[in-house]
């Protein structure tokens, strides 16, 4: 076959080109062996010559190459250090465009500078350093480092709180699990429990308060109401059929009561009634994409969160155009969203990232929050009377001082 023929063909070529070169070095040895001394020592001097004199043109060009690319390198790092220079003086004039500007230009920059020798590590970790920092002032990044205030393990090794609430001067931290809302003391903060334990408690989730420091809690079926004054507990009741786990979120305003429904794309409101919540109504005017949603504030507008970081905002009903500034690092899973009913702040919890972020209602970006701390952040309190925020952040409650925003 062909095949079989090319083999043959290959093998014969090759063994004939080892047979060439094998009597061709036998012949040189004998060549060379047949030589008197004095040729010999000629030849060898020579060979010596020419292997030194090529050793050197190697040597040489390593060396061109390596001037040549250090050269390049110096090149390099001085159109980085020109344009972080430049930076420093745009952030200085607040010229953040053109920072931003030149922050883009330098990625690449950086990308390009080698990491074999100490030498070069070194000098790109200092290039980098800077280069953080920048994009933390142009990103307007406050690094802060909370304070812890309570450690709720420490109180009940199995505490699992999934949220906190502030009311009468105290953090109430709920936890369904072990059927227990901790309360910490913001000026002593002692901590002690109150236990849940004769209530039909499977859910205490979506916090928010009335004027009476009554907050209130979703568990599946019902309302569970309790009076941070007196630690006591009550019910409502709430007639709506739709299934729990497709409930967002749900917040009382004005004495009414509005409840996200994901399945249904809509947000139904509640009027109170005695011991029970009645006359649910369809609040948005048309069915809403609410399959992403995850959170809900209200400030007499309803504004909806979705995972991705969006935020839309509904006045009676109707969607309103609105849109938040973009920040960096761009959002990629937001958890909970807060409106300040007295100030002129939006703020959007991110616990991948380790942030909050902040906006004004209009949507502008103001600034970011972040600790390498926040490793488990899972909810946050404005507490802006004392311009305080408190995170808690597994089963540890922080508190941090809130920033001198610039007007």
């Amino acid at each position: 076959s062909e095949k079989i023929k090319f083999f043959m063909y290959y093998y014969y070529n090759t063994k004939n080109l080892y047979l060439t070169a094998k009597n061709n070095l036998i012949k040189l040895f004998f060549w060379y062996k047949n030589l008197n001394k004095t040729n010999k020592i000629l030849l060898s001097a020579v060979l010596i010559c020419l292997l030194f004199f090529s050793a050197n043109l190697i040597w040489q060009g390593v060396k061109n190459n390596q001037t040549k690319n250090q050269a390049a390198i110096n090149d390099l790092i001085a159109a980085i250090n020109q344009k972080q220079n430049q930076i420093d003086a745009s952030l200085l004039y607040s010229n953040e465009i053109g920072a931003k500007k030149l922050l883009e230009e330098i990625k690449p920059l950086i990308e390009q500078l080698p990491q074999k020798t100490q030498d070069q590590k070194d000098q790109y970790n200092n290039i980098m350093a800077k280069h953080r920092v920048q994009t933390e002032k142009i990103s307007r990044v406050i690094r802060v480092n909370p304070v812890e205030i309570a450690n709720l393990i420490n109180l009940n090794t199995n505490a699992k709180p999934t949220n906190i609430f502030i009311a009468q001067g105290k953090i109430f931290a709920a936890d369904a699990t072990q059927k227990s809302i901790y309360n910490v003391d913001t000026k002593s903060n002692l901590t002690t429990a109150i236990s849940l334990a004769d209530q039909n408690i499977s859910r205490l989730d979506f916090p928010s308060v009335d004027k009476n420091n009554n907050i209130s809690y979703f568990n599946s079926n019902n309302i569970i109401i309790f009076d941070a004054k007196t630690e006591k507990i009550s019910s409502l009741e709430i007639d709506y059929s739709a299934k729990p786990q497709k409930i967002i979120d749900m917040k009382q305003y004005n004495n009414r009561y509005y409840l996200v429904d994901a399945q249904n794309g809509q947000i139904y409101r509640f009027e109170k009634s005695g011991a029970k919540l009645t006359n649910s109504s369809a609040w948005l005017n048309t069915q809403e994409d609410l399959s992403s949603a995850v959170n809900l504030a209200i400030d007499g507008n309803i504004y909806i969160l979705k995972n991705n970081g969006e935020v839309s905002q509904y006045t009676k009903g109707a969607k309103k155009i609105f849109a938040i500034s973009p920040v960096e690092p761009n959002f990629s899973q937001t958890t909970k969203i807060s409106i300040s009913e007295t100030e002129d702040y939006l703020y959007i919890l991110e616990p991948g990232n380790k942030r909050l972020v902040v906006f004004k209602k209009n949507g502008d970006f103001v600034n970011q929050y972040t600790s390498d701390q926040f490793n488990d952040l899972r909810d946050f309190q404005i507490d802006e009377a004392n311009k305080k925020i408190y995170f808690l952040n597994g089963a540890l409650i922080y508190s941090i001082d809130m920033a001198e925003i610039k007007k």
